[in-house]
């Protein structure tokens, strides 16, 4: 068996000499072996742009920054010290 790695391939199993409906596999793996095989995930970009934190206070009110107490930024419960 052979890919050129960019194709879509399909893994079969055929069982002879039972009359059985289903089959179980235990400890399957299924690896690659081959030349130049992928080590890395390449081409990876971060996002640049962040949003400013939306802060909320317990009583719904929008807030400029958290100080002592219980906020809600950015959609998360945070407890400001």
């Amino acid at each position: 068996f052979e890919s050129d790695g960019t194709s879509i391939f399909t893994v079969g199993v055929l069982v002879s000499a039972t009359n059985a409906g289903w089959i179980a596999f235990d400890n399957f793996k299924l690896g690659y072996i081959g030349q130049e095989a992928p080590t890395a995930v390449e081409n990876i970009t971060a996002a640049t742009e962040q949003k400013p934190a939306v802060i909320y206070n317990l009583a719904g009110q929008r807030v400029q920054k958290a100080v002592r107490g219980l906020y809600i930024i950015n959609g998360r419960k945070v407890l400001g010290k």
